[in-house]
């Protein structure tokens, strides 16, 4: 790390939210909460935006996610972004419903050796044609990488259960409450258990895995879609100024147990009691 950064938070992987609101629906997303929260005018990242930041934190962070808060392709620039992070020698990760994406374009990605590459499985609920052409789209990528699973909004889509019957053999994932941002509504989430004035640790380093909106606005992690911290601007900032950032010892001052009431962390599931 670079000798100058005074804060002990690291970038250690940064997500990237691709556009500003996501319009797949999933039942358990907040994209009221985001939608709220996030009232900047530009849609999507512009693909000069997500260069100037990814030419500025490699080598500094070695991990991009393509993930977020929303569906990457959604932003019709999402491939170019993914090729274009390949040849700078990022380690790359997708979640995605692949909403959105032609099969021509997804094609592009042949040979990305991507770290992880998370299906997320459409169900009826979501605001997702499931055709033919995503049939093809669908076989191809589970054909073409090495790819896990998750579904988290009901039994898989009727129509990917015929053209694939082992999908019958997929359960709900866990879910959590986005740390808080989702209301209850019958929904099982994963239970949090903090003890009252415990220094709090993150099963996920999330406080080191800031999530940028297409201006570049870095929010605390993947659960903070109320956008309540907001960790500085990778677009604008130099990497200086953003690892000092005051919002983060404000967070560090919160898992330490002061101030804990006032960090998204205290509302979370992966925060646990440090031992």
């Amino acid at each position: 790390m670079h000798s100058s950064y005074k804060c002990s938070m690291r970038l250690e992987v940064v997500e990237i939210s691709t556009v500003s609101h996501c319009t797949v629906r999933c039942s358990y997303c907040p994209q009221a909460v985001l939608s709220y929260s996030h009232k900047h005018d530009i849609p999507a990242m512009p693909f000069e935006t997500f260069k100037t930041i990814a030419d500025k934190i490699y080598p500094v962070c070695k991990y991009l996610d393509f993930s977020g808060f929303t569906e990457p392709f959604l932003n019709p620039q999402c491939v170019d972004m993914i090729l274009y992070a390949n040849t700078k020698g990022f380690n790359l990760r997708l979640f995605t419903t692949l909403a959105a994406v032609s099969l021509k374009n997804i094609k592009r990605l042949r040979g990305i050796p991507f770290g992880h590459f998370c299906i997320h499985i459409p169900t009826a609920t979501m605001n997702i044609t499931v055709d033919k052409s995503y049939i093809d789209k669908f076989k191809w990528v589970v054909q073409s990488f090495d790819h896990t699973f998750v579904l988290l909004d009901g039994p898989p889509h009727p129509r990917l259960i015929a053209e694939f019957p082992p999908l019958l053999n997929y359960r709900n994932n866990i879910k959590v409450s986005r740390a808080g941002n989702i209301g209850k509504g019958g929904l099982s989430f994963l239970s949090s258990h903090h003890s009252a004035g415990a220094t709090l640790s993150c099963l996920r380093n999330s406080y080191n895995h800031p999530v940028l909106m297409p201006d570049g606005t870095a929010a605390l992690c993947c659960q903070d879609y109320g956008l309540r911290h907001i960790t500085g601007n990778l677009l604008h900032e130099s990497l200086d100024d953003f690892f000092n950032n005051s919002e983060y010892k404000h967070i560090i001052n919160g898992l330490s147990g002061k101030l804990r009431n006032e960090i998204l962390c205290n509302s979370c599931e992966y925060a646990v009691p440090c031992e």
